[in-house]
């Protein structure tokens, strides 16, 4: 399972977090602020995930 952030609309001065929870754990997480920004972890056919972005930082 991957999260990417492909482009970007923010406004100047903040970023995002994302978060990957996969069958109620959280696996993996980080700034995905840029384009091109990514955060993954293993999944299985079958597993339950939840991705949560777009969290503002404030600089």
């Amino acid at each position: 399972m991957v999260l990417k952030t492909v482009e970007s609309s923010l406004c100047r001065n903040t970023g995002a977090v994302g978060i990957l929870i996969i069958n109620g754990t959280p696996k993996a997480f980080g700034d995905i602020t840029k384009p091109g920004s990514t955060i993954q972890a293993e999944a299985k056919p079958g597993d339950k995930t939840i991705l949560d972005f777009g969290l503002p930082i404030l600089d």
